[in-house]
């Protein structure tokens, strides 16, 4: 009887670590998709298809020459930007009012 019951319980065990691993990765695959990183590829302006719901964006490393309120003011979620080593000239303090968390 005790032969019979190894497998059913290396399959509890397996089946055990299996939805641990699956519940361990999916917080990290929300995380991930609230991750936006547009840096360098050759951007001169901010991309339209944002996901609505991201909270750190990296625009780093691009041509970007200005930053107006359409560009981000529906990510109101947004807590990061970066913009380092582009080429900013214009920028809209407007931009700001829907990301005070910013």
């Amino acid at each position: 009887m005790s032969q019979d019951r190894k497998p059913i319980v290396g399959s509890f065990h397996f089946v055990c670590a299996l939805a641990l691993i699956v519940g361990s990765m999916t917080p990290f695959s929300n995380e991930l998709e609230s991750m936006v990183d547009y840096s360098n590829r050759n951007l001169t302006h901010v991309p339209k298809d944002l996901p609505p719901r991201t909270k750190a964006l990296s625009l780093s490393q691009n041509s970007i020459s200005e930053l107006r309120m359409p560009d981000i003011s529906f990510l109101s979620e947004l807590r990061v930007l970066r913009l380092s080593h582009n080429r900013i000239r214009s920028l809209d303090f407007h931009v700001f009012l829907f990301n005070q968390d910013l």
